[in-house]
């Protein structure tokens, strides 16, 4: 099956007036929010309005002249060793500008917000398919480690900064002139930040939007999807689910879902650049045993912490993965020893957290030896299990025999 760049080679000749926006759409331009569009927006001349016949009020740039200007930017060095999926998304806005469909779209409102004393960070902007209909795109997390605590994070908090930035965003930018037509999107976090300000903007504004897509993003506590405003927006919303998603399977939207393939097991599926695609569509799936497993076991048991144990159980987790990688690209590259670095930080940690902590370190584990064979796999297991009892001589051990196999 096809991925989204075989997307943009097959849809590619078509406009957005001849085929209007789909599932597959809404992903590519959920990513597109990854780009870097600071040095277009702070160094190149607006687009002229009359020429783009864009009925808006707005400091608005071609998507064409924003793609430039990042990679007159950036290096390729720096594009190659971003995590992922940053480092995927300037080729596709490469080929995407070349193309039909996406060439003649313009980007407005382009807003980037880094607090790193509060721990937030909200980038949103607007996405033009034409003067009556565009897309109002949050960016999400990197493969950081960080960003993944901050997706955690949700489960033990009411309202996030960026959350609270997310509505102030959409009453800011379409209060006074809303398009006919609006969609509202976000991949990871920004899918959350997609349903939560689409959800709590002005109900004039709200009745405007025609679709609000999450793209593998975590959901929401109770409060948040009990309230009145959350339930009239429901059937606008759309989830969209590899089958084995950790970080879309967080929590609940109580929202229509769509299980679907990717190329990659476990933690890689979060990345929507591994997201089978058939013509305009993703192909469908059901929820794998790992994603069952999670569902079951830590988002279950999760339910039953309180705010506080919740706080907890997320410092540990990220304060342990942290010890043995910054990324989870790092982790799966080298999964055996970061998992003993992590062995090695444990000590002293509440047994029921630390048994829940071996349970996601063991699927992080076995992203990254699925290749090396069902021994290796089993010894992976071996090493994960010692977080309830570490023996840290044994752990190292395996880990020289771990070695010695993959040699």
């Amino acid at each position: 099956m096809g991925t989204l760049y075989d997307y943009m080679v097959w849809r590619g000749d078509l406009s957005f007036a001849q085929c209007p926006l789909n599932l597959v759409d809404n992903v590519i331009l959920s990513n597109f929010a990854y780009l870097d569009m600071a040095p277009a927006f702070e160094t190149e001349e607006p687009a002229d309005l009359a020429a783009t016949q864009l009925q808006v009020r707005r400091d608005v740039r071609s998507f064409k002249t924003v793609t430039e200007c990042f990679f007159k930017t950036h290096t390729i060095q720096e594009i190659l060793t971003a995590g992922r999926p940053t480092r995927e998304v300037p080729g596709l806005a490469r080929r995407a500008v070349d193309s039909e469909r996406f060439g003649n779209i313009y980007v407005s409102d382009y807003l980037d917000i880094v607090d790193k004393e509060a721990a937030e960070q909200m980038c949103a902007m607007v996405f033009w398919l034409d003067s009556d209909t565009a897309y109002a795109a949050f960016r999400g997390t990197d493969d950081t480690f960080i960003g993944w605590k901050e997706d955690l994070s949700l489960s033990y908090l009411n309202e996030t900064p960026g959350q609270r930035h997310a509505v102030e965003f959409m009453n800011r930018v379409f209060g006074k002139d809303c398009p006919q037509r609006l969609y509202v999107g976000g991949h990871s976090k920004g899918g959350n930040l997609a349903i939560y300000a689409s959800a709590f903007c002005d109900a004039a504004i709200r009745e405007r939007i025609v679709e609000v897509y999450s793209n593998d993003g975590p959901g929401f506590r109770k409060e948040i999807t009990g309230r009145e405003e959350y339930q009239t927006l429901l059937p606008k919303i759309t989830c969209i689910l590899p089958d084995s998603s950790v970080v879309g399977g967080l929590l609940d939207n109580h929202a229509r879902e769509l299980i679907i393939k990717s190329n990659v097991d476990g933690v890689g599926q979060h990345d929507a650049f591994t997201w089978e695609v058939n013509g305009p569509q993703f192909v469908p799936s059901e929820r794998s045993a790992s994603g069952k497993f999670y569902d079951d076991s830590l988002y279950r048991w999760l339910t039953k912490l309180s705010d506080n144990e919740r706080r907890l159980f997320t410092d540990v987790l990220f304060d342990l993965l942290g010890a043995g990688a910054d990324t989870v690209s790092e982790f799966k590259d080298a999964p055996l020893r970061a998992v003993i670095e992590m062995i090695k930080a444990s000590a002293g940690i509440d047994s029921e957290i630390k048994a829940k902590i071996s349970d996601i370190l063991m699927l992080l584990a076995s992203s990254g030896v699925e290749a090396l064979g069902h021994a290796t796999k089993k010894k992976a297991r071996s090493i994960a299990d010692k977080l309830k009892n570490p023996d840290l001589p044994e752990a190292d051990d395996t880990l020289e025999e771990m070695t010695d196999d993959t040699e």
